[in-house]
């Protein structure tokens, strides 16, 4: 059931295809994802194999609710190629930007180098909750 779920399928067509209720194959479902550890807690003891060499970016995407599009503000480790963690903000500002490298660091991403464009609220940010970063 829950890979139909993950998969998109609707809970009406999961309960009609298991044959139980549709809150039935939702309890089911929910109670299965509770017992999956949190994102956070799955990167906090992968720590240990990322590369600690961030290349960041943001990207403007739609988000249903509001009428312009939003920054999308995330880092991929050069090596592992994996997103330790990504936030929606308000705007590439230098509070925006301090508020992700804070959530990194709860994290306990091995920062040692920085890749990032010419904002330079991301390089001012990130030497603020990371002062020893080695940027390039």
């Amino acid at each position: 059931m829950t890979l139909d779920h993950l998969d998109g399928m609707p809970l009406r067509k999961i309960a009609d295809r298991y044959k139980v209720s549709i809150s039935s194959a939702f309890s089911k479902v929910r109670s299965y994802l509770d017992k999956l550890p949190n994102c956070a807690d799955v990167t906090r003891k992968y720590c240990s194999r990322f590369s600690g060499i961030l290349v960041v970016d943001g990207k403007f995407v739609c988000v249903r609710g509001y009428e312009k599009k939003i920054p999308t503000f995330y880092g991929i480790d050069y090596l592992s190629h994996d997103i330790p963690t990504f936030k929606l903000m308000p705007s590439e500002n230098y509070e925006a930007c301090v508020n992700y490298f804070k959530s990194l660091r709860l994290l306990n991403y091995p920062l040692r180098a920085l890749v990032a464009d010419d904002n330079i609220n991301i390089r001012i940010a990130c030497l603020a909750v990371y002062p020893k970063v080695w940027k390039m």
